[in-house]
This record gives C-alpha cells, sequence and structure tokens, in this order.
C-alpha cells in the first residue's frame, strides 16, 4: 500500500451533524402493514477476465480491445500482476477519443511536474484519470471518473505497464511478464442513474477492544454509522444494510502489504464494500485510513479486498470525545469515496487537483478535501461517480 493514498488527517473539531436517514417502522401485530415501495434495480455488472497479458521491452502490454455495449453506463479494469511490480493504466480510448495518455492532448505538462511524477504525470492530467495501483502488483481503473466524459459504446482499448526497482533508491525499470486483469462494464436501463443501493460490511479485529459484539453496542460506533449513511444518502446513495464480524486479532497491526491482503482474504461479502479496523496502518504517520484502489474491486471481481480504518492505540476519542464519531465518520466517508473512484480535490503531493468542475481545490467542506473536513458533503459530479462504481447497485 502507498502513503500517497491518504494525506495526514487532523483531529476534527466539533461540527454539525446531518441528520440520519428516516427508517421504516415495522408494524405492530394484528395491523394492517402500509405498503412499501420496494425499488427496482436498473443496473447489472458484466465480469471478464482476461489472462496472461504479455508486458513488452518497453513494460507496456500491446492495446487490448473491448466492446462497450450501447446501454454502459461505466467500466472497470483490475490488473493483478507480480508482487513488488507497480502497475499503471497506461491508456485508454473508447468510440475514438482517447481517455487517458502519457501524453493528453490539450493539456501542457511542465517538465518539473515530468520529474516530480515521472512514472504517471499524464495519467494523472487526463481527461479520465489514472494512477499507480494502491498496492504493488496491482492497478485500478474506472471510466468515466469524470462527469464531463461521454463514455461511447462500441470499440474500447486499454493498455497496460508495470515498473520494476531500479537499481538506484527510487528509480524504475520496465517490467516483464504477464498481467491478468480483471474488466467489468456495468449497463444501465434508464438514463443517468440518481439513487443507488451498497451495503457495508465492517470487520473488527479486536484493535482498542472492538470486536463485532462490541462495535453494535457502542455509541461511538453506531453514531459514525449513521453520519455515513446520513452522508451517501445526501448523494443518493442508500446504505441500509450494515454487517458486522470479527477477524483474528493477529490482524490489529498489518505491518506491510501482504499483511494487508490476508486481512482483506478474511472478508467474506459477497456484495457491497468492507471496512476492516485496525490499530494502524502499515503506512505509519499520522495516516488514518486507506482504499484499496480509485476504485477498488467489487467482491464479484473475485478479488476481495476493502477499506482500512485505524482506531490507533487509543479509544476512538481521539482526545476530543464529543467529536471522535464525527471524526471517525469522516475516515469511513472519506477513504469509501476513494474505493467508489473519488480523487483528492486537491493534492499538493502530486501536484494536481480533481477535474470535477464542482470541487473547489481548498474546500474543506468536502469529504474529499486531502485534510480534515468542516462537513460531511459531496458536490453533484462526485455523487454521479460514486454511483457509476459496480459495487453500487443504481435503483430507481
Amino acid at each position: 500500500m502507498t502513503a500517497r493514498l491518504t494525506a495526514p488527517r487532523k483531529p476534527a473539531s466539533p461540527v454539525r451533524t446531518v441528520p440520519a436517514q428516516k427508517t421504516v417502522t415495522p408494524p405492530k401485530v394484528g395491523k394492517v402493514a402500509a405498503k412499501v415501495s420496494v425499488p427496482t434495480v436498473v443496473s447489472s455488472v458484466e465480469t471478464k477476465v482476461i489472462k496472461g497479458v504479455p508486458l513488452g521491452p518497453d513494460g507496456k502490454t500491446a492495446l487490448v480491445d473491448l466492446v462497450l455495449p450501447k446501454d454502459v453506463l461505466s467500466v472497470t479494469l483490475y490488473v493483478k500482476g507480480t508482487p513488488g511490480v507497480d502497475y499503471l493504466v497506461n491508456q485508454f480510448n473508447a468510440g475514438g477519443d482517447v481517455l487517458t495518455s502519457a501524453a493528453p492532448k490539450g493539456i501542457p505538462i511542465s517538465a518539473s511536474i515530468r520529474a516530480d511524477n515521472p512514472i504517471d504525470a499524464g495519467q494523472l492530467r487526463s481527461p479520465n484519470r489514472s494512477a499507480l495501483g494502491a498496492f504493488s502488483g496491482s492497478a485500478q481503473y474506472m471510466a468515466p471518473n469524470n462527469p464531463s466524459i461521454t463514455l461511447k459504446p462500441g470499440k474500447a482499448q486499454f493498455s497496460v505497464q508495470g515498473f520494476a526497482a531500479g537499481a538506484q533508491p527510487g528509480s524504475s525499470v520496465a517490467a516483464k511478464g504477464t498481467v491478468d486483469v480483471v474488466v467489468q462494464i456495468k449497463r444501465i436501463s434508464t438514463p443517468e442513474p440518481k439513487r443507488g443501493q451498497l451495503p457495508i460490511h465492517l470487520y473488527f479485529s479486536g484493535a482498542n477492544g472492538y470486536t463485532a459484539a462490541t462495535a453494535k453496542k457502542s455509541p461511538l460506533i453506531q453514531a459514525a454509522i449513521e453520519e455515513v449513511k446520513a452522508s451517501y444518502g445526501a448523494a443518493g446513495i442508500d446504505i441500509s444494510q450494515v454487517t458486522f464480524q470479527d477477524v483474528p486479532t493477529k490482524f490489529q497491526r498489518p505491518e506491510s502489504p501482504k499483511d494487508t491482503e490476508r486481512l482483506f482474504s478474511k472478508g467474506t461479502h459477497q456484495d457491497g464494500v468492507g471496512l476492516f479496523f485496525v490499530g494502524q496502518l502499515p503506512t505509519g504517520g499520522t495516516s488514518m485510513g486507506a482504499s484499496a484502489g480509485m476504485p477498488g474491486p467489487t467482491a464479484t471481481s473475485g478479488i476481495q479486498s476493502g477499506v482500512l480504518v485505524c482506531t490507533r492505540d487509543t479509544p476512538i476519542d481521539f482526545g476530543v470525545p464529543a467529536s471522535g464519531a464525527d471524526f471517525l465518520a469522516k475516515i469511513m466517508q472519506h477513504e469509501l469515496g476513494h474505493y467508489l473512484g473519488l480523487f483528492h480535490t486537491a493534492d499538493s503531493f502530486l501536484r494536481v487537483d480533481d477535474q470535477l468542475s464542482d470541487t473547489k481545490t481548498n474546500d474543506p467542506s468536502n469529504i474529499m478535501f486531502p485534510e480534515d473536513t468542516s462537513t460531511p458533503m459531496f458536490s453533484k459530479q462526485q455523487a454521479k461517480v460514486l454511483l457509476r462504481h459496480p459495487a453500487v447497485v443504481n435503483v430507481q
């Protein structure tokens, strides 16, 4: 896991809590139940696995062909390769448009920026952004992750590039070998969706005394969950299904990406997204959460993965008991946003802002601002990106 996934997050000061969504109260015995409308599912996901795609002498695969149906909403790619090698979806074309490339047309990239980001400077600034995988040995990509882009049906193409460690610290050379690519095409039977459902599955390692049983009774955990439900509900995503499970206590302090992958493999969910509560992150430092990709893979892709949520080594009051639930909720909201395909609104490390026209560079009111946020809000364009992830079931 790379430290670049999460910027340091400062303890939050008390903020106004967004009211939780209302729930339907079951009728009493003997009463006639009121009719509750059941949402109609309007999306489906097709999965295809392409095995053994070879890397060329320059570390790149040849362009791989796809066919996108007329009702395509999004396409996601999950690359699995050699551990220790960094991978990137280097290029993506659809309907004759080059959406992602090392040299995006009409977008100037200075020599200093390319020096800072020699691997993915162009892809980070392409109309549809691509970035290095969250873990070595993998990469992730979703199109469109920018609502201003139209994903045209018909022929599409992609290529993957691998980077192995060079002789000098921090240097890289062209990787060799092959990669497997899981392709998921999300189809929609209606116009642009405005609603979706997303189950979340909470896994507890026992860090700081939090187990599935204690979390169900914890006012702090429950309050944080309600805040997450409210913020995603405002973006059109219903998180009404929440499960609680335990994982072995040996995963309280994962120390490496390999430990994290082993932890994620303990997930048993077959839908939605898993959130794993631990006492520290492999990246160390002050990071309090991490997503296994932007976007992360779905359970139906055959890759078990998820989001890490750090509770540190003390109970989750972060020194400010009144705002502990707010802060925990913000970690969950922010990293879940990454998992569903969102980038930071601004990233000083990468020297790049997101491509969404309705997010501001230095707006701490946005959930995807890289530091502590003052209110849990997504923009309208961010909501559109969230609704395109294949883990979200679109409904009307």
